[in-house]
């Protein structure tokens, strides 16, 4: 017990020869360095978790995870240890300043994977429907873009029946004024030494 209260006396960054000739402050920092040890352990936990989500990597996560851990458990031991009581209300906000921040930045840390965990059912299941919703509208993109290029494909195809059909009437018409003139019954009025 006596090792894990030394310990916590270290994370506070009290003086700990101090602190055992002064027995009446040492509940006070134990509770300082606790606070300050389980934020830096939760920082380890939560970053770690948010690194597995995004790589999948088991190391990534562990390594990066004990770093910032580390870096948020020093860089907190270090604004504790700085802050010292001057009486001036508005220094003391300045130096507890970068503690609000630190707090507030370990907080979304720690919040965003959890979030993402505690509503992933929720998050998968509305990126379905939105999934389904795109796909439904690309279906239908592209049923009326085939639609018009359907009709438009309609549209030339009678006008080419329609060329063809002009065409066949006036082959047909010139068929018969080739036949005639050449049987002797149209145009010039003489039989074709050839026709039969």
């Amino acid at each position: 017990m006596h090792t894990l209260k030394q310990f916590f006396w270290y994370c506070s960054g009290s003086n700990t020869q101090l602190l055992e000739k002064c027995p009446t402050d040492t509940s006070k920092y134990v509770g300082i360095g606790a606070s300050i040890f389980f934020t830096g352990l939760f920082a380890m936990i939560a970053s770690g978790y948010a690194i597995y989500t995004f790589t999948d990597s088991y190391f990534a996560s562990v390594l990066i995870g004990i770093v910032w851990g580390l870096m948020i458990f020093n860089l907190d031991r270090f604004i504790v240890s700085s802050m010292r009581k001057t009486g001036n209300k508005r220094n003391e906000f300045f130096m507890a300043l970068p503690r609000i921040i630190l707090a507030v930045l370990i907080s979304v840390v720690i919040a965003k994977p959890l979030e993402l965990k505690i509503f992933e059912k929720e998050i998968e299941t509305e990126l379905v429907v939105i999934n389904e919703e795109l796909k439904d509208e690309q279906i239908k993109k592209l049923k009326t873009s085939t639609a018009l290029e359907i009709k438009a494909i309609q549209q030339e195809i009678q006008r080419l029946d329609s060329s063809i059909n002009q065409k066949e009437v006036n082959r047909d018409k010139l068929r018969e004024i080739a036949r005639q003139e050449a049987d002797g019954t149209g145009g010039s009025m003489k039989r074709h030494p050839y026709c039969y």
